[in-house]
């Protein structure tokens, strides 16, 4: 089984190796929120990025895992 999302409380982080199969993630991931009737906040998505702050300061990219210097 492909993991490509890590979710903690209500914050989802979707990585990919490449468009296609983000796109795909993406798809897969909103059928089955659509599915169970859950919702996300389309003002704190966002997409087709390659670094975003995550959970606890820190922050993920397409070089890895780091604290975010500013926390």
């Amino acid at each position: 089984m492909v993991r490509f999302v890590m979710v903690y409380f209500d914050d989802f982080l979707i990585y990919s190796p490449s468009l296609k199969s983000h796109l795909e993630h993406l798809r897969a991931i909103f059928n089955t929120l659509w599915r169970e009737q859950l919702y996300v906040n389309k003002k704190k998505c966002k997409f087709l990025t390659n670094i975003v702050a995550f959970v606890f300061g820190f922050i993920v990219s397409v070089y890895g895992v780091q604290a975010d210097r500013s926390k």
